[in-house]
């Protein structure tokens, strides 16, 4: 974890997902975003671009800064390793 990201969320443990729905997800892919329409500008943003099966269209989660992404990376991380504990 860098100086410039938040530490992962803290909770108590596992929640239910009871009630909620939940979608097929075909693929998720990284991608640098800049805003010129040819992408030949430096990059400002990083996207998750997420596929979900039935859907027209894909949803799009837009990092913004260092920080943001920072934690995204560091709750996943936390995760990970309550399911899958390092060995």
């Amino acid at each position: 974890m860098s100086d410039d990201d938040d530490p992962p969320d803290v909770e108590p443990g596992p929640r239910s997902l009871e009630g909620v729905s939940l979608f097929e997800i075909e693929s998720l892919d990284v991608y640098e975003w800049c805003p010129t329409p040819d992408a030949s500008g430096p990059p400002e943003q990083v996207h998750v671009v997420v596929n979900v099966r039935g859907f027209p269209a894909p949803f799009v989660l837009r990092f913004k800064s260092p920080r943001t992404i920072g934690r995204f990376i560091n709750n996943l991380r936390k995760h990970r390793d309550n399911v899958w504990p390092p060995q």
